[in-house]
């Protein structure tokens, strides 16, 4: 299997319990390294100031630099480690990826193309409907992490504005991946299912839906929905991310299994083991697959 994933590289400052510290972070550098570290080929298209690409090309994965005008700052506040799914954020530094920035030629190969945007401005749906006319005779599958399309600073903080700006890019994608609050959010229904069948009804295939403690659903282009737990952590050390190594787990749980259930539950273990080490996922699909025996 091969990828790519296209998006902001930035600097993550997570304070946890007062205490800060600054790390690699964005979707493309957590969901690059987690695939890379179950064995998945991957290139990153990533946008970073150009006096971080000796950093950025540092980190295991084919790092090719699209440009901008600085490197994102994302700084994320946890008042409480026991509650991963609580956070404050704040972000500064635009950046904005066009196809113009890359080489479409080197999109031949890919079994899929990730968009990961950070911020609203970073990968417009018009962006994606051209990269999807590059992609149309090819096998590739488009995938979006919507989240940044509808992040915006608003004094100092974060707020969620313009579901259209993920609605306009819906016909373009085979794969979205959200959790509970932004699925609400863009579909604006408030019961999950319904939010992810209007999703399906206005042209995405498969919607996943992840739902923090309360683990996930797949909506896989029919009218079954696989609910899939969560596993219970060993113990929480960083919670920064744990999306990203969810999408990054189910595809690569994809390459595992036939089962959608079993594909969901891979995706679900890689991202509890997420949780347990500071940083990026760095274990390999071996651990993975050991974790889900000793646990199943």
């Amino acid at each position: 299997m091969k990828v790519a994933v296209v998006g902001p590289i930035c600097k993550d400052v997570n304070t946890i319990k007062g205490k800060s510290t600054e790390l690699p972070g964005g979707v493309t550098y957590y969901s690059g390294r987690t695939f890379e570290s179950l064995g998945v080929e991957t290139i990153v298209f990533g946008s970073c100031g150009s006096e971080d690409v000796e950093w950025a090309s540092g980190f295991g994965f084919d790092f090719i630099h699209t440009g901008s005008n600085g490197t994102i700052k994302f700084k994320n506040i946890y008042p409480d480690i026991k509650n991963p799914d609580l956070r404050m954020q704040r972000i500064g530094t635009p950046n904005n990826i066009t196809p113009e920035d890359i080489r479409l030629n080197s999109l031949t190969g890919l079994d899929y193309f990730i968009y990961g945007p950070l911020s609203y401005d970073n990968i417009f749906a018009s962006a994606i409907k051209e990269f999807s006319g590059a992609l149309r005779n090819t096998r590739t599958q488009t995938v979006l992490l919507p989240q940044g399309m509808i992040r915006y600073t608003e004094g100092g903080g974060i707020v969620k504005r313009n579901p259209e700006n993920v609605l306009r890019a819906i016909p373009y994608l085979d794969y979205i991946f959200l959790d509970d609050e932004e699925l609400k959010f863009i579909s604006g229904e408030d019961i999950v299912e319904y939010g992810a069948r209007s999703l399906q009804d206005m042209g995405v295939k498969n919607v996943v839906v992840t739902l923090g403690r309360d683990g996930s659903q797949l909506f896989l282009g029919s009218d079954t929905v696989y609910k899939i737990k969560a596993f219970k952590p060993r113990k929480i050390v960083d919670t920064t991310g744990a999306g990203d190594t969810f999408m990054a787990g189910y595809f690569s749980g994809k390459d595992a299994y036939i089962d959608p259930v079993e594909q969901g539950r891979f995706a679900a273990m890689a991202a509890t083991i997420g949780l347990e080490e500071k940083g990026v996922f760095k274990k390999s699909r071996k651990y993975v697959l050991d974790r889900l025996m000793k646990e199943a």
